[in-house]
């Protein structure tokens, strides 16, 4: 009796509580991904979020991503139901200041009169919008301001006397390379590079453009027609501070020294490894022993290697000689290698292990099979449908990456290999993302393929999900032509081919792409990231509607 009782009693205490607490599931994502949310006061992750156990009530949630509004939302949970919510979230606002001189001047912004200068608008959705500005007795000026999320854009104009009452205006769009250039018209600051449609008169003028570290560019131009859009693109050339025919003798002399010291370098390096690497019995790091050579980049020498346990083949990076003895290489080394770590996905190349031993070292999954760039160079021929196969496996990638807040940073078809069987694998994931500005600072040149670099890159600004999404279209656009849509033998020259050249149509080189693929690769390249395709969930929609369709 007394044994039946402590059997019923040990089955209560286990069975009760899963009928006591009852519970649904919900699972919550959002557009674009990566918003956190916060579920009753507390933080339960980011979005996409796995499908999470709630108890049966009301409930709030809260999705919260920088530079967009924030959403809050009650749900009711039933018991043993799954609930998926998918929130579209709206870019936060920000606002504008506008002064001009002489002040008072009237204010239509959007159609909208909003007062007289001085004027400051809260709360303006981001975005482009128009503005026009005008005074008895002035010019009026109308221009494109880009307002962004959470900032405050400021115009301050100088309104120009109207001399004579017959005279004709017309529209003039400046900009230049770099941008944020100041603008001088006939001795008088009109604004900031770049400049959109502005009111001129028609006629002769002087234009200056200045930008400290580069020369000072003085353009005499005529605006003629009063029913076109004028505009000019000025492309600006550093400063030297040092007389030209000084330079003439010193430049030679400087690159046959840095070839000499690159030379002495190389041999150098070539013994120290050989030396490090050719006793047996040091051939190894961690679990691994080193085997041949495969090849050598700018940062790291890559080995094929092999576990010492189990023989399972692996790839062995190893940190050029000089770049293991600089403290700062090692604190990015140690960072980045973390967060590959942290990356488990199908089309991911995998982090086995890595550390220091004798050296900084990384051991990750041997592919079997070709990268992009070995594929594209040899000219292998690859179909339609395979083609759009690969870019829809990267986007995979790109977008479960993304909802862990981690970006490539540096994409490009020699980190994209093709396994046997068909399988894409993303290699390098973050570790190059920063060794561009990197390499820049510490060496004063980059080697690396710049040609898949977004311009925010190239201009070392802030980099996110649209960086990679840019270099993708440059992908997508050489795998389907052959040819590259912007090239530049110095990261300068690359810059104003990506501002001024006008992209070929890839019809021209292939005629057999489809419309579709061409509007996505044209979004996908476009300079400004907000002109971007907004998500990637977006564009694996896309990509899958063309790949059913095949």
């Amino acid at each position: 009796m007394k044994v039946n009782l402590i059997i019923l009693i040990i089955l209560l205490i286990v069975i009760y509580p899963s009928y006591a607490v009852e519970t649904g599931t919900i699972f919550i994502t959002s557009q674009p991904v990566g918003a956190t949310v916060i579920m009753d006061g507390k933080n339960v992750g980011n979005t996409p979020l796995p499908l999470h156990k709630i108890s049966k009530g009301k409930h709030q949630i809260k999705i919260i991503l920088k530079g967009y509004k924030e959403i809050t939302k009650e749900i009711n949970v039933l018991p043993d139901n799954t609930i998926t919510k998918n929130f579209v979230l709206q870019q936060g606002d920000g606002s504008i200041e506008i002064k001009s001189k002489p002040q008072n001047a009237r204010v239509i912004f959007d159609k909208t009169d909003i007062g007289k200068t001085p004027v400051k608008l809260n709360k303006v959705p981001a975005g482009t919008h128009l503005i026009s500005i005008s005074m008895e007795g002035y010019k009026t000026y109308v221009q494109k301001v880009n307002v962004e999320s959470g900032e405050t854009t400021r115009i301050n104009i100088l309104l120009e006397s109207l001399e004579y009452v017959d005279a004709k205006f017309s529209k003039l769009t400046i900009k230049t390379l770099p941008p944020d250039a100041f603008i001088y018209i006939d001795e008088k600051f009109i604004g900031k590079s770049p400049l959109l449609e502005i009111t001129i008169e028609t006629g002769k003028h002087t234009m200056k453009i200045s930008k400290t570290g580069y020369k000072v560019k003085k353009i005499d131009m005529e605006v003629k027609d009063e029913n076109k859009i004028n505009e000019i693109k000025v492309s600006l050339q550093k400063s030297k501070n040092f007389n030209q025919n000084y330079f003439s003798v010193i430049i030679p002399l400087v690159i046959i020294f840095l070839f000499i010291l690159v030379v002495i370098f190389k041999k150098k390096r070539s013994s120290s490894i050989k030396s490090v690497y050719s006793d047996k019995k040091i051939r190894s790091v961690g679990k691994y022993t080193i085997n041949n050579k495969i090849f050598e980049d700018n940062f790291f020498t890559v080995y094929k290697g092999k576990h010492k346990n189990t023989n399972n083949e692996v790839f062995i990076k190893l940190p050029l000689t000089h770049l293991v003895q600089d403290p700062t290489f090692n604190k990015y080394f140690q960072e980045n290698m973390e967060i590959w770590k942290g990356l488990q996905h199908p089309n991911i190349v995998s982090v086995y292990e890595y550390g220091l031993e004798k050296t900084l070292y990384i051991t990750t999954e041997f592919i079997k099979g070709k990268n992009l760039e070995e594929i594209i160079s040899e000219n292998e021929i690859i179909n339609l449908k395979q083609s759009l196969d690969i870019i829809y496996q990267i986007t995979l990638a790109l977008s479960y990456a993304q909802a862990k807040s981690v970006i490539h940073g540096d994409l490009k078809p020699a980190d994209i290999f093709l396994t046997t069987s068909g399988q894409v694998k993303i290699n390098d994931f973050s570790i190059y993302k920063d060794l561009y500005s990197y390499s820049i600072n510490s060496i004063g040149f980059y080697k690396g393929q710049m040609q898949y670099m977004a311009p925010e890159k190239l201009e070392k600004k802030p980099l996110d999900f649209r960086t990679d999404l840019f270099s993708l279209g440059i992908i997508l656009y050489r795998l389907f032509t052959g040819e590259l849509p912007f090239e530049g033998d110095t990261p300068h020259m690359l810059l104003e081919s990506q501002y001024y050249k006008e992209i070929t149509p890839m019809k021209t080189f292939n005629p057999e792409v489809p419309d579709q693929i061409q509007e996505i690769t044209l979004n996908l390249i476009q300079i400004d990231p907000n002109q971007r395709i907004k998500s990637i969930e977006q564009l694996i929609k896309l990509l899958k509607g063309i790949k059913d369709n095949l």
